[in-house]
């Protein structure tokens, strides 16, 4: 059984799994690019699963780099043998997410956790891959679908001001034209 995490060199989705391995929380898994906020978020999470800003401003002007985190049910520690307490896995990612997308990354997280773990525990690079991959496409949906909606949404704010615009234009027209020309009797 190997003791190094796994690095997956070809995700578009920046992530980190932390789970117990001789009752120590280690990086199990990880991107080739994840960040240290990232990992950072990871290990302060505790047992809250949260995103970045959930604030429903955040949708408008979200921030430019949205960390989100889930934390599995409990789990058996990778080495067993070492310590036999249960405790939390977590994932982390980078992407656009609500809070009912991160619930539902939430619960495919926990449904693939037994999965993950054998992979892992077999040091087995291209099983992780595989059993890591649909949690990876959801997050990476859940962005996309989430920037596409706020992209129709300043869509339809510029359509709006456009139209106001456009309205309060002729009307200053028509009001100057009244002015100039006087009342037409």
């Amino acid at each position: 059984m190997g003791n190094e995490r796994i690095t997956l060199t070809n995700s578009t989705v920046e992530f980190v799994v932390i789970g117990a391995r001789g009752g120590q929380d280690v990086v199990i898994a990880q991107s080739a690019n994840a960040g240290l906020d990232l990992l950072g978020l990871a290990i302060e999470s505790g047992n809250d699963a949260t995103g970045a800003f959930d604030l429903p401003i955040s949708f408008f002007a979200g921030p430019p780099r949205q960390l989100n985190v889930v934390i599995s049910h409990p789990v058996k520690d990778l080495e067993p043998s070492v310590d036999s307490r249960e405790s939390r896995m977590r994932f982390a990612w980078v992407g656009e997410c609500s809070g009912e997308g991160r619930r539902q990354i939430g619960e495919f997280f926990n449904r693939i956790i037994v999965d993950l773990q054998e992979a892992i525990r077999q040091s087995n690079y291209s099983q992780t891959e595989l059993v890591i991959a649909p949690l990876i496409w959801r997050c990476s949906r859940g962005s996309e679908r989430r920037l596409r909606v706020r992209r129709l949404f300043y869509l339809f704010v510029a359509t709006y001001g456009f139209v106001l615009f456009m309205t309060l234009f002729v009307w200053l027209i028509l009001q100057l034209r009244l002015y100039i020309l006087g009342p037409q009797n």
